[in-house]
């Protein structure tokens, strides 16, 4: 077959210029690549050292000989009540107070 065949109607110019980012791509990725790859290496180290390291890690506990000093003493207050008996008292002496205070306005104003 010739090549007139393979390509058809289609325009080898119009080809040529479609392929040239391709291949400046290939090229670029030949003289950076080998950068980029020595840097995902020396990640891919220190990800793999960071990570041992996490899974060597032992968690000391500072508090596991620490005695209770409460352990068997009991709360004595836990059952005291509260003598609410002087708040309810001064509560109703001034619901008074105001009460009066608002009977002698509604009479002076008539």
């Amino acid at each position: 077959m010739a090549l007139k065949d393979l390509l058809g109607a289609a325009n080898p110019v119009g080809m040529v210029a479609q392929a040239i980012p391709g291949i400046a791509k290939g090229i670029a990725s030949l003289f950076g690549g080998g950068k980029r790859r020595r840097r995902e290496r020396r990640a891919k180290k220190e990800y793999q050292n960071q990570l041992s390291g996490y899974k060597n890690f032992q968690f000391e506990n500072p508090y596991e000989d620490l005695q209770n000093t409460f352990e068997g003493m009991e709360n004595q207050f836990e059952d005291m009540r509260v003598a609410t008996q002087a708040a309810e008292f001064q509560s109703q002496q001034q619901q008074q107070g105001l009460a009066q205070t608002l009977d002698a306005l509604r009479g002076g104003g008539g």
